[in-house]
């Protein structure tokens, strides 16, 4: 882990950059913000601060994109290319209204990654959309806390819609943006925090998930007897493409282990000798490349794993 926070949030920013860059392209990134006062104003609007690493983002990288794959935006703070563009999301665009959940639900939710509650009108209030993630899906801060949280259409065993399934999805943005980062493609970034489970069968018999309430899993003796004759060839590749996917998923862990080791000297060297200096030594052209490794990594497990590529 980077030891110093800005720190942190600038190699984020690189890593940012250098994966909408190798997966989207460089036309994908706004512009940033031109000043900070810009920012300002709109947080007067919202009635609190955005997030640091948010901002952070919004005045070096470009603010607003489709970072991670098209049509997935992270939300941008209104300004003339928006209202040019009207089309394009912005943080102001989703807002909740709702009640917000009283204290005890909120920290059952918080401690329970994975579990929801389903409401009946909007997100609660003091939240604002930030991001999408397809599907309808967003990704909501709540101003009062920093905290992030999802949400997605419900509907009940009989087809019928019955609100939106609300659950914690990270303790911040910089929190959510790693373990994006670090996830495969053929990943959810969430893991475990994609919402599987209401809330009240995760709380059952003091937090045990009872066999009843889990969905049975399709048993592969129903699918082998028409299956069999391609599994010989489709299981070796599989088991190739397995194990490539493996090996560069740990070349890219390596990489970012080493742009956290590069971060740590860099912040180090900035004490030491400031930062004008520590960056004629280069540091921070290290570190970008080192960002741009980790983004083209990605590139190749991602035309393996969508593309079949080499198989």
């Amino acid at each position: 882990m980077i030891e110093d926070t800005q720190t942190r949030y600038n190699v984020l920013c690189m890593r940012m950059r250098a994966r909408a860059t190798y997966v989207i392209g460089e036309e994908s990134l706004l512009r940033p913000l031109d000043s900070a006062t810009q920012l300002h104003a709109f947080e007067r609007q919202l009635g609190f601060s955005l997030p640091p690493m948010l901002c952070h983002l919004y005045t070096t990288v470009a603010n607003g994109a489709e970072f991670f794959e098209p049509g997935n935006w992270v939300y941008g703070v209104p300004d003339e290319w928006y209202a040019q563009n009207p089309n394009a999301p912005t943080i102001s665009l989703y807002q909740g209204y709702g009640k917000r959940l009283d204290p005890v639900t909120e920290q059952a939710l918080e401690t329970h990654p994975g579990a929801f509650v389903v409401l009946k009108d909007f997100p609660p209030e003091g939240m604002v959309a930030i991001a999408d993630l397809g599907g309808g899906e967003r990704i909501w801060l709540d101003g009062l806390t920093g905290n992030l949280w999802t949400d997605s259409e419900f509907y009940d065993e009989n087809h019928q819609y019955g609100g939106i399934a609300y659950s914690f999805w990270a303790s911040s943005v910089e929190d959510w943006l790693e373990r994006k980062l670090a996830a495969s493609p053929n990943q959810e970034s969430a893991g475990l925090y994609h919402p599987p489970y209401p809330l009240a069968q995760i709380m059952r018999a003091d937090g045990e998930i009872s066999e009843a309430d889990i969905p049975p899993a399709v048993s592969l003796d129903d699918l082998a007897h028409d299956a069999r004759a391609a599994l010989g060839t489709r299981k070796q590749r599989g088991e190739r493409m397995e194990q490539h996917m493996l090996h560069l998923r740990q070349m890219r862990e390596q990489v970012v282990q080493t742009l956290y080791e590069v971060s740590n000297t860099w912040c180090t060297m900035v004490r030491e000798v400031g930062a004008v200096r520590a960056r004629e030594l280069g540091s921070e052209e290290m570190l970008q490349q080192l960002a741009n490794a980790e983004a083209e990594i990605f590139c190749v497990e991602w035309m393996i794993q969508t593309r079949g590529f080499l198989y």
